[in-house]
């Protein structure tokens, strides 16, 4: 029985793991935006 948790455990840590990953990014792009709105005008 375990055997057939262990795909659905996988999808579950990779979609986390991607998740977080995407987050950090968009957060480091957020900050890249708002610290230079002096180029942006």
């Amino acid at each position: 029985m375990l055997f057939l948790a262990i795909p659905a455990i996988l999808e579950t840590v990779v979609m986390v793991v991607t998740s977080t990953v995407a987050a950090k990014a968009a957060s480091d792009l957020y900050d890249k935006i708002t610290r230079t709105d002096d180029d942006d005008d």
